[in-house]
């Protein structure tokens, strides 16, 4: 099977490389080169790489932001009615941030209204059937999922990382007083920390900067998958549960 992922950035698509490795057992594969499967062009904010467990293959594209997210669903599309059976996606999720400005219900509409020419509908945390024509008028089925996190409130994949940080009280104290300290500073520093993401990511680094010291000049996506046993936290195994779930079916 062929399964696909979108994500809002390359931090997101990084985490769910790593998180699905651990859990479910996708490693990197750097044979899977087809160009009715390849999507995304690896330049900018944006990346796609290919991960595989038996015969299953996972493309994990991290679209390049959320403003993204209709250009990178019609180019799926087009790819989806082209392609052979032999090379055909049979899965399709979506992995977004719960951003102040928008309404569950309002994004998820859009994002079944991108795939206006097919019956596939995308539920928050709900595993769903669809249905489309290929351009051979051939009908297919395909699985859809989507996930807006974090589930219980406003933020995004810091807020995510931030949460699960809090597994223990040792680590919920560094967390907690790092957040307060970001919030007390941030007036001073409102030249670099200019909007309320901004905020999360100094948050996050602050964070990073106490618990690992030493590699507080290393890049964010190298701490990501060096510095916390994310499958180990319970608060994103429940979060990640359903998509897990959803990677996994289908698994021969």
């Amino acid at each position: 099977m062929n399964k696909v992922i979108l994500c809002e950035g390359k931090t997101d698509a990084v985490l769910l490389s790593y998180y699905l490795n651990k859990v479910c057992g996708f490693e990197v594969d750097k044979g899977k080169v087809t160009n009715q499967l390849t999507l995304g062009q690896n330049k900018g904010n944006e990346s796609f790489s290919w991960y595989r467990k038996n015969n299953d293959y996972l493309g994990i594209w991290g679209i390049g932001g959320k403003n993204c997210f209709k250009k990178a669903i019609s180019e799926f599309f087009n790819v989806l009615k082209k392609s052979p059976d032999t090379m055909n996606y049979d899965a399709i999720a979506i992995v977004c941030d719960r951003d102040l400005e928008i309404n569950d219900g309002i994004v998820l509409s859009e994002f079944s209204g991108f795939f206006a020419e097919a019956n596939m509908i995308f539920e928050n945390n709900q595993i769903r059937n669809g249905d489309y024509y290929n351009s051979f008028g051939e009908k297919r089925i395909i699985s859809t999922f989507a996930l807006i996190i974090p589930q219980e409130r406003f933020g995004a994949l810091e807020t995510v990382l931030l949460e699960a940080l809090k597994g223990n009280d040792y680590d919920r104290k560094i967390v907690e007083k790092s957040d307060y300290f970001v919030n007390e500073i941030r007036g001073d520093a409102a030249q670099y920390i200019k909007t309320d993401r901004l905020v999360l990511k100094a948050k996050l680094s602050t964070v990073f900067a106490i618990m690992t010291p030493e590699k507080v000049f290393s890049f964010i996506d190298e701490l990501l998958v060096t510095t916390v046993k994310w499958e180990e936290k319970e608060y994103l195994n429940e979060l990640f549960g359903e998509l897990v779930e959803f990677i996994n079916q289908g698994d021969i």
